[in-house]
């Protein structure tokens, strides 16, 4: 695996968390 092959999943992966994280914040503002 070089890293040119990583990076583009890793960068799709961070977004998905972000995603994740984004929607688990706006739920727990929401409760608030």
């Amino acid at each position: 695996m070089t890293f040119e092959k990583i990076l583009p999943q890793l960068i799709k992966l961070t977004a998905d968390v972000g995603k994740v994280i984004m929607s688990f914040y706006k739920a727990d503002m929401a409760l608030k």
